[in-house]
């Protein structure tokens, strides 16, 4: 991906708007199929390898199956939420403003992913609904059932601003709560002095 960006940014994205020769398909559906098909070939039989492993071998936290997969119920939850709004919305949502539903697609689920992290590190049981997705699915049931129009605009923007101010503040307090366990300043390894 780092070559593809670094290509892209010397040569500029006209570059890539070009026909595969033999396929006959365009070169942005040609890498589409590449990554689709190195997710499933590569990543796939590699995660089920070392899930596989760590219960052969006893190394793992030899969860049980609903335990284990406990945390895709709230990334499964967004994901859908996200697909439902971003398909059958009456205005459009997604083709109007896809950097902020994007952005607001990605911070919720950094949100819901450093949350998890920060079970694991914890060593406790991780959440089974992330607290943003009650508003979430409160705005998708309105803009589905009621198809407010320009309101759904308003509607993500709010919800965006409060993920976004809320998964930093999130952020800054963890990394402040782990300075203060291991006694030093943020940025730095030195230790504070003792009190």
């Amino acid at each position: 991906m780092t070559v593809f960006y670094l290509v892209t940014y010397f040569g500029g994205y006209e570059m890539w708007k070009f026909i595969v020769p033999v396929l006959n398909i365009p070169a942005s559906v040609m890498v589409e199929i590449i990554v689709h098909m190195g997710f499933i070939g590569i990543t796939f039989p590699t995660t089920f390898i070392n899930i596989y492993r760590s219960y052969k071998n006893k190394t793992g936290k030899m969860r049980s199956f609903t335990e284990a997969t406990r945390p895709l119920v709230s990334t499964v939850f967004l994901f859908t939420l996200l697909l439902l709004w971003a398909i059958f919305s009456k205005y459009e949502i997604m083709e109007k403003h896809p950097r902020l539903f994007m952005w607001t697609t990605g911070t919720a689920f950094s949100n819901i992913a450093c949350r998890l992290i920060v079970a694991q590190m914890s060593n406790t049981r991780c959440e089974l609904i992330n607290i943003f997705l009650i508003p979430l699915s409160i705005i998708v049931i309105i803009a589905l059932l009621l198809q407010p129009g320009r309101l759904e605009v308003v509607f993500l923007w709010v919800y965006c601003l409060v993920v976004t101010g809320t998964h930093v503040y999130y952020g800054v307090s963890v990394v402040r709560q782990m300075c203060r366990h291991f006694k030093i300043h943020a940025f730095s390894l030195e230790k504070l002095p003792v009190q």
